[in-house]
């Protein structure tokens, strides 16, 4: 069963708000270093 364009573009959102949450986490709230590696992840960001 292929995946819908809908839930592509779903999933995309949800990994862009990840990335940005976890740098933005990292940076404020003092959170471990490794806490940046979702923000890197390809297709995280653009």
């Amino acid at each position: 069963m292929p995946i819908s364009a809908f839930a592509i573009y779903v999933l995309a959102a949800v990994a862009e708000i990840a990335g940005c949450f976890a740098f933005w986490a990292w940076l404020k709230l003092d959170k471990p270093i490794w806490w940046l590696v979702p923000g890197m992840a390809p297709g995280s960001s653009p």
